[in-house]
């Protein structure tokens, strides 16, 4: 009987939707595509566009962009041809968040202003809100972050007025996250925490988990790491205790990068790989990219470079295949980390190049500046003085506007090596020493190793006992962190030149 098929449906799809939240996306797939076939056999076109677009949600987490474009524009076409404009909105919505995840973030702005503008017909202020934080992501992504919060508060004060406090802890999220963008790390905190005692209010561990990595994030960007460490930890233990596989998934990744930091590279390596494991076995290719980026820069970090260009090219594969050109540009940057560090400048200035065309082409402002140091770092290896002063100090100017410690610090003695090739020890001396205290600020130990190593080679030209002492610092810095360096060679000759 009919009705023995509409309860067969509804109870498939409040399946779905918990094997989905747990991050068991074979099982949530089959059960909505149950759900499809069962509302077409019933010609019951809203369900099956409903269904439709819920299979294409799970599909997106699992990091399939064209299959999950494919889903939501047949769900779009039944809305529409049922004169749904809610629907449609909602179909929308999820389009313009696939093209940001995809990093076409042009279309992403037109499809959530079309979600915005059906909402605001319709007079749905929740829809109205969901629309204007998307709006919010997309200009966050691109670098405009006054936009980016804008619209965010917006999104806030909506959800506020209507007494959504979970759409309330969602945006104050985003919020968080414009303000560590631009280094303002107290008001970040802040919002974040205020997210986290909002989902604890409602019950939402899930919620919970999110803004612990998010206030274990921001100890991380000022150099806490032990405090991060054990936020991110909570809220991996908080996502295992619900069995959710996406959320342990990421938060391994941001463990690893704590590890990172601190020049733990083998327990780095070891959460990288567990990440990786995850996602894989959740069918997360976007997710796997990522993790293999990760591992990459791990192998890069020390000296292992023939294994990092693979795994990073392996990621480079996987985000090409997926039309995903954010990670493809993150990819092609690491590749030119890799290439320069080995001495094969020109190839390494192509790759960076075309990252930088990308991010560019995407207007993401933050990663142009890294691109940018990069192609600095680049001309003053080839003795190309006035453009690499140009790329140093255009990168150096965005990282010291919107307050981002680690990238002004490599800037700095960035800067530093060029004027020390280019004009002589002292001038360069004074920028290593700006960047020794901006190191030490942010307590990044490989960024300090980098200036001290700066300094000692700008001090051997008229004191070499004072170079020696410096290079010692940076050496023991270098091997405590398992870090590649050439400075120890360096420290050998000049102890040789003393004795």
């Amino acid at each position: 009987p009919t009705h023995h098929l509409h309860h067969a449906a509804a109870l498939a799809h409040a399946m779905a939707a918990f094997f989905d939240q747990d991050g068991y996306w074979t099982i949530a797939i089959r059960l909505h595509q149950t759900v499809t076939h069962t509302s077409r056999t019933l010609g019951d076109l809203r369900a099956e566009a409903t269904a439709l677009h819920d299979l294409g949600l799970v599909w997106q987490r699992r990091g399939d962009f064209p299959k999950v474009e494919e889903l939501a524009q047949r769900a779009y076409d039944l809305y529409h041809a049922l004169g749904n404009h809610y629907g449609q909105a909602n179909t929308l919505l999820t389009l313009g968040r696939v093209r940001q995840l995809m990093g076409d973030y042009p279309k992403a702005e037109e499809l959530a202003q079309r979600a915005y503008d059906l909402y605001h017909a319709l007079g749905n202020h929740t829809g109205q809100a969901h629309a204007l934080r998307s709006l919010g992501w997309v200009r966050q992504r691109t670098g405009d972050y006054p936009k980016a919060e804008k619209l965010a508060q917006h999104a806030y004060d909506l959800y506020h007025a209507l007494g959504n406090h979970y759409g309330q802890a969602n945006t104050l999220l985003a919020l968080g996250w414009v303000r560590q963008r631009t280094g303002d790390y107290p008001k970040a905190e802040k919002l974040a925490q205020h997210a986290y005692d909002l989902y604890h209010a409602l019950g939402n561990r899930y919620g919970q988990g999110h803004a612990l990595r998010d206030l274990g994030r921001v100890r991380r960007e000022t150099g806490d790491y032990q405090t991060a460490n054990k936020l991110i930890q909570r809220a991996y233990n908080l996502f295992q205790a619900l069995g959710n596989r996406y959320g342990q998934a990421i938060a391994l990744r941001d463990l690893g990068l704590v590890r990172q930091r601190t020049g733990d590279y083998p327990k780095a390596e070891e959460l990288a790989q567990r990440a990786y494991d995850l996602f894989h076995a959740l069918g997360d290719r976007i997710g796997q990219g990522h993790a293999l980026r990760d591992l990459g820069r791990v192998r890069r970090e020390t000296g292992d470079y023939q294994t990092a260009n693979k795994l990073i090219q392996r990621a480079y594969n996987l985000f090409q295949a997926l039309g995903n050109r954010i990670g493809q540009g993150h990819a092609l940057y690491d590749l030119g980390r890799v290439r320069r560090e080995t001495g094969d400048y020109q190839t390494a200035n192509k790759l960076i190049q075309r990252a930088y065309d990308l991010y560019h082409a995407l207007g993401n402002l933050q990663n142009e500046a890294w691109a940018l140091l990069e192609l600095g770092r680049l001309s003053t290896a080839v003795r190309e003085f006035a453009p690499a002063a140009d790329f140093l100090d255009r990168s150096l100017a965005w990282f010291h506007d919107v307050g981002h410690g680690q990238g002004e610090a490599e800037a700095l003695a960035a800067t530093g090596d060029l004027q020390a090739a280019a004009t002589g020890p002292q001038p360069a001396l004074d920028t290593y020493h700006l960047a020794l205290t901006l190191a030490c600020q942010i307590h990044s130990p490989l960024d300090e190793a980098h200036a001290l190593e700066g300094i000692a080679r700008s001090q051997a030209h008229t004191d070499t006992q004072a170079a020696i002492i410096s290079l010692r610092e940076a050496v023991t810095i270098y091997r405590r962190l398992g870090a590649a360096e050439t400075a120890t060679n360096y420290l050998t000759q000049l102890e040789a030149g003393q004795a």
